[in-house]
Parts: C-alpha cells; sequence; structure tokens
C-alpha cells in the first residue's frame, strides 16, 4: 500500500477516534461488487451490502454512505465513519456513515450474497 494511503488511514483513525465514542466509530467495510433492491413507495430503492473486516455473512446496509462513488461490478474495501445523530429529522435514521477512503477497489464477482431482489417479509 503506497505510504500516502497509510498515513491518510492512520491519520483519519486518530482524529475521528479522538472524538466522543459514542457519537463517531470508524468501520472498515468489503462493499459487495452488487446490490440488493427494496420496493418502496418510490420505486425499487437500492442497498448496499457489506461485511466487516472479520465477518464471515454479508449484511444489508440500509443507510447509505456519503460520498461513496459505488461502481457495479467492483467490490471495494473501505473505512467509512459511523456517526449516530442525536436528533435525527423525522423518519431519518439515527445513524449516517461517512466515506474516510476507499482501500482497494477490485474487480470481482462477490461471493454468497443475499438474494438481489430483497423485500421486507410480509406479515
Amino acid at each position: 500500500m503506497n505510504p500516502k494511503k497509510l498515513i491518510l488511514i492512520f491519520g483519519s483513525v486518530i482524529l475521528f477516534c479522538s472524538c466522543k465514542k459514542d457519537d463517531t466509530v470508524v468501520i472498515f467495510y468489503t462493499v459487495a461488487s452488487e446490490q440488493v433492491y427494496r420496493y418502496g413507495a418510490f420505486g425499487e430503492v437500492p442497498y448496499f451490502v457489506v461485511k466487516e473486516k472479520n465477518d464471515s455473512d454479508w449484511k444489508v446496509l440500509r443507510d447509505g454512505i456519503q460520498g461513496f462513488d459505488y461502481e457495479r461490478g467492483y467490490e471495494y474495501r473501505v473505512m467509512v465513519n459511523k456517526i449516530h445523530v442525536r436528533e435525527p429529522m423525522q423518519d431519518a435514521s439515527s445513524i449516517e456513515y461517512h466515506l474516510l477512503c476507499v482501500i482497494s477497489k477490485t474487480l470481482k464477482d462477490s461471493e454468497n450474497l443475499p438474494p438481489i431482489r430483497w423485500e421486507y417479509p410480509r406479515p
């Protein structure tokens, strides 16, 4: 890995770890090469499929990653800042994800993904 990226990563980790731990957490995600879709009031809504550093199973990230320029067909390793919003807007999530840096971008088909068309279970 290039030394400039390492300095940026460690500098960002130190900077964001110095914040209140209840409000901000730095997380390393693998973002899958495909997204899953949920049908909502305004049509299909895409969601990222991610796994944390030591996880073996994928999970659906229902909140987007601000500043992340996703390109289908590539698997990414990213460092994100997970922020707990104390007073979110009505009907908004209390969690925000902000991209700190893209560690790697690899042309790859991610394996063992959940179904691409995904919906909440119906009662």
